[in-house]
């Protein structure tokens, strides 16, 4: 985090929705990098260049999903610590827990209140 402001990867293969997101981010928190990746492949190579303070990621998307990045993300030093914040259609109970036990930090059901998604995030950045 570059003074209070914090790097974001926001993850997403449904463009209009990671555009959306995009939006209530940037009005309601002051981000030093709103970074956006199309997919977990995508991110998980922005992962490896940038460093990022919260990733906020959809569960499916093709190639590698949510939960496939999650779980190289808590296999790699540079990467285990940071906060994952898991936005998903699945709201039944087994696929939460899963996600919880996986190492997910939040998770928020879509569709999703945007001041409820910024308050989650400020609290997992200790904003």
């Amino acid at each position: 985090m570059i003074g209070n402001k914090p790097n974001i990867l926001l993850v997403d293969d449904e463009q209009f929705l990671a555009k959306g997101i995009s939006v209530i981010i940037g009005r309601k928190l002051d981000c030093n990098e709103l970074v956006v990746a199309m997919g977990g492949e995508e991110a998980w190579q922005l992962l490896q260049e940038k460093d990022i303070d919260i990733v906020i990621s959809d569960w499916n998307m093709p190639k590698k999903s949510g939960a496939e990045l999650l779980r190289d993300m808590k296999a790699n030093p540079k990467t285990s610590n940071i906060p994952f914040l898991m936005l998903s259609g699945r709201s039944d109970v087994d696929s939460i827990k899963a996600a919880q036990e996986a190492g997910v930090v939040e998770y928020i059901v879509k569709p999703f209140n945007g001041d409820a998604l910024v308050s989650k995030i400020k609290k997992l950045l200790n904003m």
